[in-house]
Parts: structure tokens; C-alpha cells; sequence
């Protein structure tokens, strides 16, 4: 049995030790240097700014040299990094609300994910205060408030956990390891969510849907991690030309999956979007189900085939959570996706918010 003393929310966790808001950034310890939040990075492309959606503020770039990424290869490459092999990490900054107040989006843009660690516990209440003043945007509800658990009186967070915690706890469907069957599944049975890739952008659905996603580990037990995979780097790296073309010239339509009945709204997105990463891929294999000029099979077939090639384990990177980390995600330039834990024997809490 798990011990769920901390309630739904959060307000009975223990406090952060003295150390816990002192930490530096830092690469963390062991595991696959794949996945590991090493300290390579690829160099970024000057800015491009986007002009598709939520342009000026959110699409500004920090100064020169400012927590941006560092040259490829300083201090030497992984040993287990071939000639095309992705070794981009997500960035780990330390907390400092001052320093942070208005530059996150900045820095979350030009990045594409980052961390912000050392922020210790924090109501809901305080996470959205710091994520207002940090993203320099108000946190906005999710897109249908009924279903989402939320903390009492705070409404912009959703709360997401393991059975037990007072969060939604959402099951990942496994790795891709099948990808030729699911999809023939999927095609046939797209009510299942069993189905389906975990690799997704959130909300694309909504006519406006929310440049940042950020997670806040209120509780975090054992080895919990969250996979990320930038569609700006396979944009200019990975993706045939043929798919760019039809990224630029078609639009697709996103609805949201049945297993979300309190959802209805369909709308028709570009499938490139100018980032300060760079161009884009925009789709997401879960909600997208037409492209224009395309059969239905024929589209979820290119969605599916383009998500597996950006996110395969060479290109992707996974965070392994601490507690009161902080991830942000631009979901104009990232996918992201859930990893199994043991969810009977690890309390898991996070705090959704997004802008």
C-alpha cells in the first residue's frame, strides 16, 4: 500500500532541505549517456521569428550567451556518440525568481525544454505565482476545466499522478517497439488509447493551443522520467525534404482523442511552425486525423512514420525527475512523451500548468 500523506495537493510535503535551493546546475548522475542530461549541445540557428502564433514576447531571444547552449563536443563528445547521433540535452538551470522573472519563455524557446531546479516545495498557488512572473504570461486553465482535477480555488493547475494522489493518473502505452501492428490497430480501433504512440504535443486541438506546457514534480519517488524530442532539430537534421514540403504547404486537422469525451473541438493547423528554433515539424500522432490532399490511413500513416523517426532513441533525451523540478516544454518546437514507473509503489505528483 502506498503511503499518500501528502495529500492531493502538495501542502503537507516535507520541506526542502538547506541544500535543496542551492543547487547548481548540473548534469545528472549515471545512466545512458543517450538519455543522460549531459552537457553537449547543439549549436542553435540565428533566430527566425515566428510569426504563426504567439509571436513578440514568447518569441524573443535572451541575450548573447545567456543560458543558451554551448558549442557541440566542448570538452568531448559521449563515447557512445556516432557521426548522426543526437547528443542534445535538456538544459538544468537553478532557480532564482529574480533572475528568471520574464526570460523563462525566452529561454524555454530558444531551447526548446528546460529544467529549473532548486525551486523546493511550493503550493499551487506559489507554482502558478512563479510561473506567471517567470513566463512573463498568465498560467491558463486547461482547455475543459470538468474531468481535470485541480486543486481547490486554482484553477490553472491540472493535477496529474499516480493512482491515489489526488492527480489524474494517465497510463502510458509502452514504447513503439510494435509500431507496424499499433498502427494497424489504430487505424481500425482509434477509440484505444492502448494504441496509440505516448508522443505528443498538448492540446493541438484548441484554435489557439498553448506555446508552453510546464510540469512542476510536487512528489517524486524512485526513477520517474519524462522523454522529450525536439521537431526543430529534426526539421534542419533528420526529415526528407518531401516531408518538409508537405509540412509547408498542407495544413492538418486536429481533433482530440475519444478517450477525452470532455473535449470537442476540431480545428485545422499548419504543420510548420517558425520557432527561435528554428522551422518545425507540427503534428501529433494521437489527435492528428486528416492532412489536407491526403487519405485518411495515408495521413495517420505519414504522422505516425514522421513522430517514430523524430523520436527515435537516438534523437529523444529523458529527464529523470527530482523533486520540485520544473520542466518546460515549447509545444511548438517539442514532442514529448510518459515513461512506465511502478506507479503502485511510487508516489507521483505533478503539477500541470500552461501558457
Amino acid at each position: 500500500m502506498l503511503d499518500h500523506t501528502h495529500k492531493a495537493y502538495g501542502y503537507s510535503l516535507p520541506k526542502e532541505t538547506a541544500n535543496d535551493s542551492k543547487l547548481a546546475p548540473q548534469p545528472d548522475e549515471g545512466g545512458d549517456s543517450k538519455f543522460s542530461t549531459v552537457t553537449y549541445y547543439h549549436k542553435m540557428p540565428p533566430d527566425g521569428d515566428s510569426g504563426v502564433t504567439n509571436s513578440g514576447p514568447l518569441n524573443e531571444m535572451p541575450p548573447d550567451g545567456y543560458l543558451l547552449a554551448e558549442e557541440p563536443g566542448a570538452g568531448g563528445a559521449p563515447p557512445d556518440a556516432g557521426a548522426n547521433m543526437f547528443v542534445r540535452a535538456i538544459r538544468i538551470i537553478e532557480s532564482d525568481d529574480a533572475v528568471l522573472a520574464g526570460a523563462l519563455a525566452r529561454i524555454a524557446a530558444r531551447e526548446g525544454s528546460i529544467v529549473v531546479r532548486g525551486l523546493g516545495h511550493r503550493s499551487p498557488r506559489e507554482v502558478t505565482d512563479f510561473v506567471r512572473d517567470a513566463m512573463g504570461a498568465e498560467p491558463r486553465p486547461p482547455p475543459a476545466p470538468r474531468g481535470w482535477p485541480a486543486p481547490p480555488g486554482c484553477m490553472q493547475v491540472h493535477l496529474l499522478g499516480s493512482p491515489g494522489s489526488g492527480g489524474e493518473y494517465i497510463a502510458p502505452s509502452g514504447d513503439d517497439t510494435d509500431y507496424k501492428a499499433k498502427l494497424a490497430a489504430w487505424l481500425r480501433r482509434p477509440e484505444e488509447p492502448s494504441l496509440t504512440t505516448d508522443w505528443h504535443t498538448d492540446e493541438p486541438w484548441e484554435p489557439e493551443p498553448a506555446r508552453f506546457t510546464m510540469l512542476y514534480a510536487a512528489v517524486s519517488e524512485g526513477d520517474c522520467r519524462t522523454r522529450v524530442a525536439s521537431t526543430a532539430d529534426f526539421w534542419r537534421d533528420g526529415m526528407a525534404e518531401a516531408d518538409r514540403e508537405v509540412c509547408r504547404t498542407a495544413q492538418g486537422r486536429f481533433a482530440p482523442p475519444p478517450w477525452l469525451p470532455q473535449e470537442d473541438a476540431q480545428t485545422w493547423h499548419p504543420l510548420m511552425r517558425r520557432t527561435c528554433a528554428g522551422d518545425a515539424m507540427y503534428v501529433c500522432a494521437d489527435s492528428l486525423v486528416a492532412v489536407s490532399d491526403m487519405r485518411r490511413d495515408e495521413a495517420i500513416s505519414w504522422c505516425w512514420r514522421l513522430t517514430r523517426e523524430c523520436c527515435s532513441k537516438e534523437r529523444c533525451t529523458e529527464h529523470r525527475w527530482k523533486p520540485f523540478d520544473l520542466l518546460v516544454i515549447d509545444n511548438y518546437s517539442t514532442l514529448h512523451s510518459r515513461v512506465k514507473y511502478d506507479e503502485q509503489k511510487q508516489n507521483r505528483l505533478l503539477y500541470r500548468l500552461r501558457v
